[in-house]
C-alpha cells in the first residue's frame, strides 16, 4: 500500500473509532441521566414529606382502672392572733407542737408529717383623727398561720385523727384526700388499656374501610388524673365526735392518641 493511501486508511479508521466511542459515551450518558431523573422523581414522592402529608388515621383510646386508697392525706392549720408578734407566734408554736405530738401518738410517722405553709402578717385598720379628719393606717394585731400535712397510713383512723387534731389545737382541716401510694403502677395499667383500645379500634375501622394499618406515625398522651368516686352513704362510727369518712375508690384514667399510616 502506498504511503498516502495507508495514511488515509489509518486516519479514516481513527475517525470511525472516535465516532463509535463518542456514540457509546453519549448513549451511556443519556441512560445515566434518565436513571437519575427517574430516581429523583421517585424520591420526590417521599423526600420532604412528613407524616402529616401521608394518608393516616388518628385513634383515641381510654383506659380506666379502679384502686382502693391506702393513705389519707390531711392538711391541718393552726391560726393564732395577738396584739404583738411574739405572743401570736408563741401561741401558735404551742398549739402546733400539740397537734404534731398528737399525730405521732396516733401512729403517724415523723417523716409523714411536713410543714406546707407558714405566714405572719399584720392586721391593719383605717382610723380617722377626730380633730383633723385625716385617716391613717394602724396595726391592731398580728396573725400567724402554720399548716402541716400528714399522711395517715392507717386509713380507718383518718376520721378519728381529724377530730383529735382539732381538739389538740388545729383551727382548720383545709383538705383531706384519699390517695393510692402505688399510683404509678395503676397508671401504667390504665395506659396499656388505652393503647390496646385505640389499636383495636383502628384495626376495626381499617377493616371497615378496606385498608390496612401501617407504621405508627405519632403518639400522644393526655395528662393522667384520678378522682375519688363518691359513696352514697357515709361510714358509720360508734363515736359521734369522730368525723365519718369513706375512702371509696379512686378512678385512674389514661387517655392516648395514636396515629397510624393507612395503606
Amino acid at each position: 500500500m502506498e504511503p498516502d493511501l495507508k495514511e488515509n486508511y489509518v486516519v479514516n479508521n481513527l475517525k470511525t473509532a472516535t465516532s463509535i466511542v463518542g456514540i457509546v459515551l453519549l448513549v451511556s450518558l443519556t441512560v445515566l441521566v434518565n436513571i437519575f431523573i427517574t430516581n429523583q422523581v421517585s424520591k420526590s414522592r417521599y423526600i420532604g414529606l412528613d407524616h402529616k402529608n401521608l394518608p393516616s388515621i388518628q385513634l383515641k383510646g381510654e383506659g380506666t382502672v379502679y384502686a382502693t386508697p391506702d393513705t389519707a392525706r390531711i392538711s391541718l392549720t393552726v391560726l393564732t392572733q395577738a396584739p404583738d408578734t411574739s405572743q401570736a407566734l408563741s401561741d401558735n408554736n404551742r398549739k402546733m407542737e400539740a397537734v404534731i405530738e398528737y399525730l405521732k401518738a396516733e401512729g403517724v410517722e415523723e417523716n409523714n408529717i411536713r410543714t406546707t405553709g407558714f405566714n405572719i402578717r399584720p392586721l391593719q385598720e383605717r382610723i380617722e383623727d377626730p380633730q383633723t379628719g385625716k385617716k391613717r393606717t394602724e396595726i391592731y394585731a398580728y396573725r400567724v398561720i402554720n399548716t402541716v400535712e400528714a399522711d395517715i397510713k392507717d386509713i380507718e383512723k383518718a376520721g378519728k385523727i381529724a377530730s383529735g387534731a382539732v381538739e389538740a389545737g388545729a383551727n382548720r382541716v383545709d383538705r383531706l384526700q384519699f390517695i393510692v401510694s402505688r399510683e404509678e403502677e395503676y397508671k401504667k395499667e390504665a395506659r396499656r388499656k388505652a393503647v390496646r383500645q385505640a389499636k383495636e379500634r383502628g384495626e376495626e375501622i381499617a377493616d371497615s374501610l378496606g385498608v390496612e394499618l401501617g407504621r405508627l406515625l405519632n403518639f400522644s398522651e393526655d395528662r393522667d388524673f384520678f378522682r375519688p368516686m363518691a359513696r352514697a352513704q357515709a361510714m358509720e362510727t360508734a363515736d359521734r365526735t369522730e368525723v365519718p369518712l369513706e375512702p371509696g375508690e379512686n378512678e385512674i384514667k389514661a387517655n392516648v392518641t395514636l396515629e397510624y399510616e393507612i395503606r
